[in-house]
């Protein structure tokens, strides 16, 4: 638990992930309580602060006469507490702090959300792109824990997690990403994560889209008429048929 203490404000951050009810801001003045599970408190004209963080005696301080504005963020279990001399300030940008994750060439392209909720918190996909080598990766967030990293590969590489997942998919059918757990390999299919990430770059390039029918969370797909990328030995095959 962590506390801001502004004068008679005390401001409480609260972790009930064990009980799935995920973290929640504690405001109080006085007697008086308000908890808050998702949104923002913002307040203006502070010159002093102190933060109290569970196992450090010593809090953060900041006791000089500059008015200041904090925000507090509290957004799928992450708490963000931004003290700037303004509200005109830019807020903390997110996609820079994942930008390390990823080696050098690859802008993000897309971000979606997990549907699946585990201890209150919600999956965030972040989605990059190497213009130069084509590659996809993705970074999995969960809370403020290190992202995963899941290699997506190229479209123009047979042997990438992206290709084997659009060679897999069922063209007669609509499926839900549970039925490819079967036939694809056991490297990709793991938590069903890689699946997902796979299926939201194929939606993007126009190889599948959602039918808009559910079972549960589950949302079903179809395979479009776009045909696959001819690569490898099928591209050479391809390329001969034109010199002869």
């Amino acid at each position: 638990m962590a506390i801001l203490s502004f004068g008679q404000l005390n401001i409480a951050f609260i972790s009930t992930r064990q009980a799935t009810k995920g973290v929640s801001i504690v405001i109080g003045v006085g007697a008086n309580r308000m908890q808050l599970r998702e949104g923002s408190i913002e307040i203006e004209g502070l010159s002093q602060y102190r933060i109290f963080q569970e196992g450090n005696k010593t809090p953060i301080t900041g006791y000089d006469e500059s008015p200041k504005f904090i925000k507090v963020l509290v957004a799928n279990g992450i708490v963000d507490i931004i003290i700037s001399q303004s509200s005109e300030d830019k807020p903390y940008d997110e996609n820079l702090f994942l930008t390390k994750f990823i080696p050098d060439g690859y802008e993000l392209i897309d971000k979606k959300e997990s549907s699946k909720v585990i201890k209150g918190l919600k999956g965030r996909y972040y989605y990059f792109f190497n213009p130069e080598d084509k590659n996809y990766v993705a970074l999995v967030t969960r809370g403020g824990g290190k992202p995963g990293r899941i290699s997506l590969g190229s479209l123009e590489d047979r042997s990438s997690t992206l290709y084997q997942v659009l060679e897999k998919l069922p063209n007669d059918k609509p499926f839900h990403k549970a039925e490819l757990n079967s036939i694809l390999p056991a490297k990709i299919v793991e938590n069903r994560q890689p699946i997902k990430a796979a299926l939201d770059i194929l939606e993007r390039e126009g190889y599948v889209r959602k039918t808009g029918n559910k079972v549960g969370i589950s949302e079903e797909y179809r395979r479009l008429d776009k045909s696959a990328p001819v690569v490898g030995l099928d591209a050479h095959i391809t390329l001969d048929k034109h010199f002869t």
